[in-house]
C-alpha cells in the first residue's frame, strides 16, 4: 500500500509573541533550548549544538515515558533567522532518519513558526512525533514570552 505525504509528514505553524531573532536564538543556543526543549514533563538533561552546514546536534531528554531518549541530527540548511533544516534520529533506534525544515517569518509584532518534519514510515510514528513537536513548542512559547 502505497502512503501519501500526509501519512509519513507532519507540519505545525505556530504564531509566538517574540521576535523573529529571539525565536532564532532559542533553536541555536544551546542554553536556551535546554529550558525550553522536551513535550510535557519532559526534561533537558543536555543539548550540543554545532550550528553550521554538517555540523551536529545532541539533545539528551529525560523522560518518564522513554528510557532517556537523544534526539540526533545534522544541519543541511542554515539561513539566520530564516530557516534551519536538519535530520532527525533517535540515538540507538533503528528507526530511519528524517528531515525538519523550521522557517520563520514575521508576523507583526510576532513570529510565525512553521515546522515541517517528512520522512515517517508509519503513520502512528508521525502522530507521535506531531504530539512531541506540539507539546515541545508550546514550551518555546513560554520561553520567548518570559
Amino acid at each position: 500500500m502505497e502512503q501519501t505525504l500526509q501519512e509519513t509528514s507532519l507540519q505545525i505553524v505556530r504564531n509566538i509573541g517574540a521576535s523573529v531573532s529571539d525565536v532564532y536564538e532559542a533553536w541555536a543556543d544551546p542554553a536556551k533550548m535546554k529550558q525550553w526543549m522536551g513535550p510535557g514533563d519532559t526534561q533537558c538533561e543536555n543539548v550540543d549544538i554545532d550550528l553550521r552546514i554538517e555540523g551536529k546536534y545532541r539533545i539528551h531528554m529525560i523522560s518518564s515515558d522513554c528510557d532517556n531518549p537523544i534526539a540526533v541530527g545534522e544541519y543541511r540548511e542554515i539561513v539566520p533567522e530564516k530557516k534551519l533544516v536538519f535530520t532527525w534520529s533517535w540515538e540507538g533506534s533503528d528507526m530511519p532518519e528524517t528531515l525538519v525544515t523550521l522557517t520563520l517569518e514575521p508576523d507583526g509584532d510576532q513570529t510565525r513558526l512553521t515546522l515541517r518534519h517528512e520522512g515517517f514510515l508509519e503513520r502512528a510514528v508521525t502522530d507521535n512525533h506531531q504530539e512531541g513537536w506540539k507539546g515541545c513548542l508550546d514550551g518555546l512559547v513560554a520561553f520567548c514570552q518570559q
